[in-house]
Formats: structure tokens, C-alpha cells, sequence
């Protein structure tokens, strides 16, 4: 549960179709997920989540799922690991 932010290994600093989003996952079983940027349209979606624990445990958010990774004192909910984005949660 909490509030994530989108993260990215992107060294570059430049404006991105991710720079509004935000995930929000409440202890009501519900979430709501703003998407959006400077170059892609604002979009809102909510729906309901689920835990699944395993190796790794994942989030599913209305059936995309979300792996959860700890690393250096951050919970991320990874999106493509391969090309290093994921949504980390905001202390």
C-alpha cells in the first residue's frame, strides 16, 4: 500500500510520457493510476488490487502485475526490469 512514483535509469533528464505518474494502492483493496507526460494525453485508471505472495511477490492491479523488489531501502513495483523502469514508493 502507498503512494509510488514512476522511476527510470534514463540518465537523461528530459520530459517524458511518464512525468505525471503516480500510482496510488489503498488498504481498501482499490488503487487509482494517473499516467501522462508532456508528450502523452493525462489518463486515469482505478480498479482493485491483489497480492500474490512468491519469488518475487507481485501487485496485480485488475490483472497486470506488478513484481515487488527491495533494493537499497526502496519498494519498487517493477514495470520492465530489462530496460529499468519501475514505480518506487514515495517515504
Amino acid at each position: 500500500m502507498g503512494n509510488y512514483i514512476y522511476k527510470s535509469e534514463d540518465p537523461e533528464g528530459r520530459p517524458s510520457d511518464h512525468d505525471w505518474d503516480r500510482l496510488i494502492i489503498r488498504a481498501d483493496g482499490t488503487y487509482d493510476l494517473v499516467e501522462g507526460g508532456p508528450t502523452k494525453p493525462r489518463s486515469e485508471k482505478t480498479g482493485v488490487w491483489n497480492f500474490y505472495p512468491g519469488d518475487p511477490p507481485i501487485v496485480d492491479l485488475d490483472h497486470a502485475g506488478y513484481p515487488i523488489e527491495i533494493k537499497r531501502n526502496e519498494v519498487r513495483l517493477l514495470i520492465d526490469l530489462d530496460v529499468g523502469i519501475w514505480y518506487a514508493k514515495i517515504r
